[in-house]
């Protein structure tokens, strides 16, 4: 043991950090042995921390606290609560997505992301814009997520060519660190994590969708005081696109745990979903079903509890009961004139709803995609596309080799200003520069609400650190809500 630091010493702060810091040495290795490291050495530290820089006078400049102005917001309406899938994904928040191994984490969030991204149903639900989506995978290869991909779109009878606002970037086999946590234990985001938000930012994407915890967490999920700045960092990421980041994650060894390490998980998140397998009239997993169920395990702003039934069916999630050689004829057809169209445009061939040389269900007729769907039928389902807004003819799609618009018909991406169970669009102010193709968008946007007028200066040392007994009370308070609900640890 290192021993005391001598008056003359106190001339030099660093040493006096080095000294302190040695003298807990041993209480540190054996925490680290302990895998929970205890609150009493975060707070010692982060108090040797705070001296050592006051004497060094190293402190960071005064920040200022951004405050509400209430009485200037009496004026202004009160916002909508905005969604980007009603009631259950939010816009600038963290959701958590955990589930037991091999339950379909990952097809459930890839197949999720491509609903979202090209605006189409999902287990009943549906986005309310179309908005572009990054899915980062850290687990699968390119290949597998090729297959996954191939089998969703032959669920939601789409093609490749339809996915451009499907961003997915594979990781497997890469460091994958988010960042790491500095000797005061504060988050630093890493290179991978400044990419991230840059090209999410730079192609305007708005739903993030990070698999999984294990490879992009590097702290001990365990430890409150490091999972709390992480997901913060996550939320700070929601925040500056504008959109939600949703984090995929495993739930502890212990029965019926729905999510691995520290309360600050759930505290931490804004909506937590759980996906399960189907359970017999015991509670125990049903060998060989198909089925899965989402359950929303918490939910600052829709009601607890509800789930979502689906079953796994030729490589994607599909609603349970649902079965395409149980749909209708129309349905197929219409589906079959979809998947055409986005085969001709990813390949540059622009068909039009007007008879002629490159009228759409004349050209879609000797398309593979059509499943043998004779031009007749081809065209009525063109209209009923056309009668529900599925599609928009006359569309300036792009420009060929001589720079002259080609015009055709496109799929629509444009949304109602309300969905039909009454949630807001994402941007109630129908921002243009986020929805260039929605519909009533306003030429211009009314002037940012003013909340905040007024800053105020926190002082040369921020707010207090926690005491070691109040470090204590949040640790115990810890303790006991996972002992109450027979939470384990996943060392």
């Amino acid at each position: 043991m290192t021993d005391s630091p001598r008056p003359s010493d106190f001339l030099a702060p660093g040493k006096v950090a080095a000294a302190m810091r040695a003298q807990s040495a041993e209480q540190d290795r054996h925490d680290a042995e302990n895998h929970w490291p205890k609150i009493e050495t975060y707070a010692r530290h982060a108090e040797e921390a705070r001296q050592a820089d006051h004497m060094a006078g190293n402190e960071d400049e005064a920040d200022e606290l951004e405050l509400i102005d209430w009485p200037a917001l009496a004026s202004y309406p009160v916002p909508e609560r905005q969604w980007i899938v009603p009631g259950w994904i939010l816009p600038r928040a963290v959701t958590l997505i955990a589930g037991g191994g091999g339950t379909g984490k990952s097809l459930l969030v890839q197949q999720w992301l491509t609903s979202i991204a090209t605006g189409g149903e999902f287990l009943g639900l549906r986005p309310v814009a179309a908005v572009p989506t990054l899915y980062v995978n850290c687990e699968d290869p390119t290949d597998e997520l090729h297959r996954r991909q191939h089998d969703i779109c032959n669920a939601f009878g789409r093609s490749l060519h339809s996915l451009q606002n499907l961003h997915t970037l594979p990781r497997m086999g890469l460091e994958n660190a988010l960042g790491h946590f500095d000797d005061k234990g504060r988050f630093i985001a890493g290179d991978l994590f400044h990419a991230i938000r840059d090209h999410a930012q730079r192609h305007a994407i708005r739903v993030i969708a990070l698999d999984n915890v294990a490879h992009l967490f590097t702290g001990n999920e365990n430890d409150r005081q490091a999972v709390t700045p992480f997901v913060n960092a996550l939320a700070r990421l929601a925040l500056e696109i504008d959109g939600a980041v949703i984090l995929v994650g495993h739930p502890a060894k212990s029965a019926g745990s729905q999510f691995s390490g520290s309360t600050a998980w759930e505290a931490a998140v804004r909506m937590r979903l759980f996906l399960d397998r189907e359970k017999d009239g015991d509670g125990n997993e049903s060998e060989g079903s198909a089925r899965r169920t989402l359950t929303r395990g918490k939910a600052n702003y829709a009601a607890k509890g509800e789930q979502l039934a689906m079953e796994w069916r030729a490589g994607a999630f599909v609603p349970v009961g649902h079965d395409t050689a149980d749909m209708g004829t129309d349905e197929r057809h219409e589906l079959a004139f979809l998947a055409c169209l986005d085969d001709a445009t990813g390949q540059r061939r622009n068909v039009s709803h007007a008879t002629g040389r490159n009228y759409a269900p004349l050209a879609f007729e000797r398309m593979k995609a059509a499943g043998g769907a004779s031009k007749r039928n081809l065209g009525l389902a063109m209209e009923r596309l056309f009668k529900r807004g599925e599609i928009i003819a006359d569309c300036d799609l792009w420009k060929d080799a001589n720079g002259r618009h080609k015009i055709g018909i496109t799929r629509s991406q444009a949304v109602p200003r309300t969905a039909p169970n009454g949630t807001p669009p994402l941007d109630p102010n129908g921002s243009p520069e986020r929805f260039p193709n929605a519909p009533n968008a306003s030429p211009e946007r009314p002037p940012e609400r003013p909340y905040v007028l007024h800053t105020y200066p926190a002082g040369p040392e921020g707010p207090p650190p926690y005491c070691e007994n109040e470090w204590a009370a949040r640790q115990a308070e810890d303790d006991a809500i996972a002992d109450a609900n027979g939470w384990e640890a996943d060392s």
